[in-house]
């Protein structure tokens, strides 16, 4: 009979904007009864589903877009070969907020005593 893989090891989400990823891991330890022969990365809260089709490297990854930034993410990923797929291995991801300039110096110019103007960078 047919088995499907054992699960993928190692995953890991680490964000590489604020609305980009990158998703890694190694292949399961166990093939099953027939090679892997892609990988499916789920993305839960807002993403949608990846397909990596070349399963035959010694690591992997592949990259994420149009993440919603200061969101957090469940990533799952599974092997599948001619009989399934594998149970899904799943981790976390949360992307940062996009950074804003601060406010370095202000000044205030009041000369009448009852109006002024304000100046920053």
């Amino acid at each position: 009979a047919l088995e499907a893989p054992s699960a993928v090891q190692n995953v890991a989400a680490a964000p590489t904007s604020d609305t980009t990823a990158e998703i890694t891991w190694t292949k399961p330890a166990c093939d099953g009864s027939s090679f892997v022969t892609s990988y499916t990365i789920a993305i839960a809260g807002g993403g949608g589903t990846v397909a990596v089709t070349n399963p035959f490297q010694s690591s992997y990854a592949t990259g994420l877009t149009g993440l919603t930034a200061c969101s957090g993410y469940q990533v799952s990923v599974t092997a599948v070969n001619a009989a399934g797929a594998s149970t899904p291995t799943v981790t976390t991801l949360q992307t940062p907020c996009p950074s804003f300039s601060l406010l370095t110096a202000a000044t205030a110019d009041d000369t009448a005593g009852t109006s002024g103007k304000m100046y920053w960078k």
